[in-house]
């Protein structure tokens, strides 16, 4: 299926994309059938796409859903990766900060006992 780009107005902006162009070119193969599948509702949920930005762009661009799907997983676990680069690089500065926090906590819990003893005499 060829992309149809968006309508462009006269002042040269790009009007709203039309999904009803692309409801047309679907071809349901007759021999397929499952009783799971349901295409109840799929006019209404067409129309509720109507006006989302991200699906428009995607049709207009002429990029399958599974293509775009792809690049988002693809972008996730590049994500996934860096933040995991991140967090080892930061691994040594974490436990340093452990041991602090640590340290920390001793020091207070002792100061702790000591007010208590001043308290009591």
């Amino acid at each position: 299926m060829a992309a149809v780009p968006a309508a462009e107005t006269l002042d040269g902006h790009k009007d709203r994309f039309d999904l009803g162009v692309f409801v047309g070119d679907l071809v349901l193969d007759e021999e397929v059938t499952s009783d799971d599948e349901s295409l109840e509702g799929l006019q209404q949920e067409l129309d509720n796409c109507k006006n989302d930005q991200e699906v428009a762009n995607i049709l207009a661009n002429g990029i399958k859903l599974r293509e775009y799907t792809k690049g988002v997983e693809n972008n996730i676990r590049q994500i996934e990766l860096d933040s995991i680069q991140d967090y080892i690089k930061e691994s040594e500065n974490l436990v340093s900060l452990h041991d602090q926090i640590h340290d920390c906590d001793n020091i207070l819990s002792q100061m702790e006992t000591v007010l208590t003893g001043f308290q009591f005499n």
